[in-house]
């Protein structure tokens, strides 16, 4: 187990933390980037083509507004959040639908 801080919120190459997840070979990563840098983060880590042989895990990472540039680089990946107002559930779907009429 490891830990790497990043300079937050400037950071936005993260080659040297890439790097160093190679030379480490962990059994999976977990990061929390919201924003710009989850985006650039996204993309530097399937750049790098670390996807496919370590599991990424995040929280915050994914939203609606991030995901409209990660697109596909989200795909088998994990996101660790606890609630989601996409989540395919009917009774979320219930809430989501109450809530937004509620709250116009």
């Amino acid at each position: 187990v490891g830990q790497d801080m990043t300079k937050w919120p400037d950071q936005l190459d993260f080659s040297a933390e890439i790097s160093k997840i190679r030379a480490a070979k962990p059994g999976a990563v977990f990061v929390f980037f919201p924003g710009r840098a989850g985006v650039q983060f996204f993309q530097q880590y399937s750049q790098a083509g670390l996807k496919k042989d370590i599991p990424l895990y995040t929280t915050f990472t994914v939203d609606a507004i991030t995901l409209k540039l990660q697109k596909d680089l989200t795909l088998d990946t994990y996101q660790t959040l606890w609630w989601a107002p996409d989540l395919p559930y009917a009774a979320n779907q219930k809430f989501v639908g109450e809530f937004k009429k509620k709250h116009k």
